[in-house]
């Protein structure tokens, strides 16, 4: 039984500047692992991540909720708004959100 072509992926992730993601992404990035490994990737973020290259997209401040976690999805429907315009993601057959914390292993 021939193996069915492996899909292309486009994965994407925020990532805040300050803080432990930074170095989570940038550690990612230097290993070429997690959405690093991905046909095409980007990483959208309040401001540099050198060396990794970022779409900017600006204040990413959120109010806490009660529950202890943020009320970010502005954040979020921000990002999907730079994601679609940037269009990559036409161009593989699935897209991937995944947080600077997420184990990604793409190959699998």
């Amino acid at each position: 039984c021939p193996l069915a072509p492996r899909s292309k992926l486009f994965c994407w992730m925020v990532v805040f500047t300050q803080g432990y993601e930074a170095d989570l992404a940038r550690e990612s990035h230097s290993r070429w692992r997690g959405i690093f490994a991905c046909d095409a990737w980007s990483v959208l973020s309040d401001g540099n991540l050198d060396p990794i290259p970022i779409t900017n997209i600006g204040s990413m401040r959120s109010p806490m909720a009660p529950w202890g976690s943020y009320y970010n999805a502005e954040v979020f429907v921000k990002a999907w708004e730079y994601v679609t315009a940037d269009g990559r993601y036409l161009e593989n057959a699935w897209t991937v959100k995944a947080d600077p914390d997420t184990v990604w292993v793409p190959q699998r």
